[in-house]
């Protein structure tokens, strides 16, 4: 019997891939899901940072989310209390209760909240009266009273002071006042001021003036400040020993004679070492301040904006 072979033929594909376009689009996308899964693990597997910037990412954000803000303490203690019950009772005169002693606390927490916010908005630096108060302190805290001077010290410091103690020029005088016009008329006046330099007794005439008919050593200020600026200038070029006027002043005429002239000089020395010790303790204490000031300027830059005067 012979023998048949049987030939089963298959349609040929330059590509190698089935005929059936059905079939080859489902074996390419398979290939392609394989590619980007393989392709993803092994970037995975290269990339291990990345896995902990997102599990820290994760930690803090968590945390974040649990975490409250923490607050700022105001704590109360015994002491403060206490103290704000002597202020209390040293101002009204009368005890805290312990029924009290709450409000009081109140009050305090009350002022302390207020307080620590305006520091927040650095209200301390945009106040001037505030910061004037808070300069005064720290010169305060930072200076030590200085010891009293001795008296070398005292006269030292009048030798480099002089021309600021040395009293304005001053004079004695003697005056008839009138608070009107009066004497009418240079005829009256004149025969007043002839009457006056014949050596009539000048207490006898005129209006009575609330500080006398006589004013001893009154300088430049002083007469200026009674009588008004020409008054003083007029009054300050009289000759001595010599009846002149009238002279007008704002509280009204005056003849005026000047007893005494006394030049620039020295006050008493009872007066001047008074002032010389007052002096000299503030200029002291300014000294060490500075010092001290020094010494805390090495913690800061200083920035001087071009064109401002050094």
């Amino acid at each position: 019997m012979e023998s048949r072979n049987r030939i089963i033929s298959v349609p040929w594909s330059p590509t190698g891939a089935p005929d059936d376009p059905a079939a080859g689009r489902g074996q390419a996308g398979r290939r392609d899901r394989a590619a980007i899964v393989s392709g993803v693990f092994g970037f995975a597997r290269r990339a291990r940072w990345l896995h902990f910037a997102i599990l820290g990412a994760l930690l803090f954000l968590a945390d974040a989310i649990r975490t409250t803000p923490e607050r700022e303490v105001i704590s109360v203690t015994r002491e403060i209390v206490d103290s704000l019950a002597r202020t209390r009772e040293e101002l009204s005169g009368v005890p805290v209760s312990a029924q009290e002693r709450p409000a009081l606390v109140a009050a305090f927490v009350s002022d302390e909240i207020l307080l620590r916010e305006a520091y927040a908005r650095d209200l301390h630096r945009q106040d001037g009266v505030v910061r004037k108060r808070l300069l005064e302190l720290m010169r305060f805290l930072l200076v030590e009273e200085p010891a009293e001077p001795t008296r070398s010290e005292l006269d030292e410091y009048l030798a480099a002071h002089r021309q600021v103690y040395l009293a304005p020029p001053s004079v004695t005088l003697s005056h008839v006042y009138f608070a009107s016009e009066r004497p009418q008329g240079p005829p009256e006046a004149e025969r007043l001021l002839a009457r006056l330099r014949a050596g009539v007794d000048f207490r006898s005439l005129g209006d009575p003036f609330w500080l006398g008919h006589r004013l001893d050593g009154y300088g430049e200020p002083q007469l200026e400040q009674l009588f008004g600026r020409e008054y003083a200038r007029k009054v300050l070029a009289l000759p001595l020993a010599e009846w002149s006027g009238p002279i007008t002043s704002t509280r009204g005429v005056h003849f005026v004679r000047v007893d005494a002239h006394r030049p620039r000089e020295l006050p008493p020395l009872t007066e001047l070492d008074t002032m010389l010790r007052l002096d000299w303790l503030a200029a002291k204490r300014e000294e060490l301040l500075q010092k001290k000031v020094n010494e805390l300027r090495s913690k800061y830059q200083i920035e001087i904006a071009s064109g401002v005067d050094r």
